[in-house]
């Protein structure tokens, strides 16, 4: 009998696949690593990182969409507007002060050039409401997200004399 040759799938070996799984894991976080290290501005021109002209920040962002965290760990999705207006959305996470869960609140502002060729932002946030519990320590107030859980983080105010 005269059977067809049968090649072997490249991905029909689990330990083939496992391997190939393994190799671009490790890809990935060499090239999450090197995306990662830029920190400050030296390490970002040491990696080569031109700093863009308004001409280019017009051409490659105005217009786009753009995402990234702030700080604090909360995500932004904003746009640059042509005419000057930034639009976006806010995602709190768990640990940004809401419990039980996240939320997303608007983001509105403008954006200018100013006479050094920096982009200027004045942003504008909707924040959802924040429900917090209040305690008092002699002259000075906490609020806390939580009344039982003793780990979870306060926040201190005072009174304005």
């Amino acid at each position: 009998m005269n059977e067809p040759v049968r090649t072997p799938r490249p991905f029909a070996d689990p330990h083939r696949r496992m391997r190939r799984m393994v190799a671009v894991g490790v890809a990935s976080l060499f090239a999450m690593k090197v995306a990662v290290a830029q920190n400050t501005l030296g390490d970002l021109l040491d990696a080569g990182a031109p700093k863009l002209s308004p001409a280019e920040f017009e051409q490659e962002v105005v217009g786009r969409p753009i995402a990234g965290a702030t700080p604090a760990g909360t995500r932004l999705e904003l746009m640059y507007i042509r005419d000057g207006r930034i639009v976006g959305t806010g995602f709190s996470t768990v640990t940004g002060g809401l419990v039980g869960g996240g939320a997303t609140y608007t983001i509105n502002g403008a954006w200018t050039v100013d006479g050094t060729q920096r982009i200027c932002t004045r942003i504008r946030v909707d924040l959802p409401s924040q429900c917090q519990f209040w305690f008092r320590k002699g002259e000075l107030f906490f609020l806390a997200d939580s009344d039982w859980d003793r780990e979870s983080k306060v926040t201190r105010r005072s009174m304005s004399r």
